[in-house]
């Protein structure tokens, strides 16, 4: 961006970074951290239209485990870069109302 202040104008011309996605999180989750050592994993947004709303993943569900690592292992940095891998599945262990169940999550784009 160039701010050709003179002539009162703004340039706006694209850099080698230009064609890449940024990088984002793919799973449609919005995930907070909770507890004392911040190691439970609660889902306060599901966006529509993704993986996980059509996987049944509802607000207020908490995340216990991705893959075979349960979730108090991870940071929420860590999760939140697992979610970023493009075209990544998931097992994700889901607690509800004192039970679990296990849906896969394939990380995507939206459109």
């Amino acid at each position: 961006m160039i701010f050709d202040l003179p002539h009162q104008r703004v340039i706006i011309e694209p850099n080698l970074e230009f064609n890449k996605f940024a990088e984002e999180d793919m799973s449609g989750l919005s995930i907070v951290a909770k507890g004392s050592n911040l190691k439970t994993f609660e889902i306060v947004r599901v966006q529509p239209g993704t993986s996980a709303a059509s996987n049944g993943i509802h607000e207020g569900d908490i995340i216990a485990g991705v893959d075979t690592e349960p979730a108090a292992d991870l940071t929420l940095p860590a999760l939140r870069n697992l979610f970023r891998q493009v075209g990544h599945k998931y097992k994700l262990v889901i607690e509800r109302n004192g039970k679990t169940q296990e849906v896969v999550l394939e990380m995507k784009r939206l459109i």
